[in-house]
């Protein structure tokens, strides 16, 4: 769901849960004694993931730890379908639903439509794991589950939820998300995100489409990922730069650089893309998640903004250097180690303090500096 269409049907949500749906579901509740605790053995349970590539990925120590607490239950992940193939065959889950996006003046028959096939499952808990969302919250309650955790919406209660959890912006996301799997009684702390399975021949694909764009045994991939964000709170790094450090990186020679984005923002990337002197790979709003995840592996680094691809990246175990402009990097940023490394400024009081090409530059080239002289390049590398 692009951004516009996920606020519009937040929003006609929220209109739905204070015009009274949930002050119906407090009187009914009066007679049908609704679940007060979670329940310590459930049989089926459901998983709520709708949107964000990143946050799936920071929510899966979480969903681990989960199906590790309940190894006999059946577990179900709700989410939208572009993010379901991705932990596929990955132990998290056993099943998977789909949550189809759509314009707003479709949701109350989508909704009706959900809530009739959801009760038919007879969940014994569901966890809500998209962070401030009203319709995640709807989705929840419509599921019929007999017991329900979850982050509360902006104005919502905590009656919405048989156990509610303040959403703390304070510390990573991946360790917000586990506040959840606590309530469940999962213990300790969260472990690193899950690497997606991926599968031998879509491994294969993968080298066969660089192949394809005429990458030889003596290149170097470093991809890139410059996830543009218009309503992003913060300045991030400039497309622009991102290009310039594209180009700084092709005139070492032996490096070939590859572009990633998604279809919303193929035509932003490509229009970027042609500017440079050199010709990178362009795979921006080419790749279906898992053949991102395929492409990902055969990268010798991946350069990105703040998004789901540096996530997944560093999930797959790729080297990063993750560029954060003057956006904090405490909750979104992989754990900085010798293959992780974080490039950002606060907010600066004047153009002259911004972060620079040179900075950036400098980063990535320490860490290809770190990561020289392997015995051949990891896309030709079989798994």
């Amino acid at each position: 769901m692009n951004p516009a269409m996920s606020s519009k049907a937040d929003h006609f949500a929220a209109r739905v849960l204070r015009g009274g749906l949930f002050g119906v579901k407090r009187i009914t509740d009066i007679f049908r004694k609704p679940a007060t605790e979670i329940p310590e053995a459930p049989e089926k349970i459901l998983l709520l993931k709708l949107w964000g590539l990143g946050e799936l990925v920071l929510s899966t120590p979480s969903l681990l730890a989960i199906r590790k607490k309940f190894p006999q239950a059946e577990i179900t992940l709700l989410t939208t379908r572009p993010l379901m193939p991705l932990y596929e065959d990955a132990g998290l889950f056993d099943k998977t639903v789909v949550w189809e996006d759509a314009q707003v003046r479709e949701l109350p028959a989508r909704l009706r439509a959900f809530r009739r096939e959801m009760r038919e499952n007879n969940y014994d808990l569901a966890l809500n794991f998209q962070p401030l969302s009203n319709l995640a919250a709807l989705l929840t309650y419509f599921s019929g589950a007999a017991a329900t955790v979850g982050f509360l919406p902006p104005g919502g209660s905590k009656r919405d939820y048989t156990l509610s959890v303040p959403f703390n912006a304070e510390v990573p996301v991946r360790e917000a998300f586990y506040d959840l799997a606590r309530v469940v009684f999962c213990e300790g702390e969260p472990a690193p995100p899950v690497s997606p399975k991926l599968k031998v021949t879509e491994l294969q694909q993968a080298t066969a489409t660089l192949h394809n764009w005429g990458v030889d045994k003596h290149t170097y991939l470093v991809g890139v990922n410059i996830n543009p964000r218009p309503q992003s709170p913060f300045t991030t790094w400039p497309a622009e730069k991102f290009v310039l450090l594209a180009q700084a990186i092709e005139e070492i020679g032996e490096y070939k650089t590859v572009f990633f984005g998604t279809r919303e923002e193929e035509r932003f990337v490509s229009r970027h893309v042609k500017t440079m002197q050199t010709k990178p790979i362009n795979l921006s709003g080419r790749t279906s998640i898992r053949q991102l995840a395929a492409l990902l592996t055969r990268m010798q680094l991946v350069v990105s903004a703040n998004s789901g691809t540096l996530q997944l990246a560093a999930a797959l175990g790729v080297p990063t250097v993750g560029v954060f402009g003057d956006e904090p990097p405490l909750r979104y940023a992989p754990e900085i180690t010798e293959r992780h490394e974080i490039v950002w400024r606060e907010t600066a009081e004047s153009l002259e303090q911004d972060l620079s090409l040179d900075e950036v530059r400098v980063a990535v080239s320490d860490m290809l500096d770190h990561l020289s002289d392997p015995e051949q390049p990891p896309w030709l590398e079989e798994s």
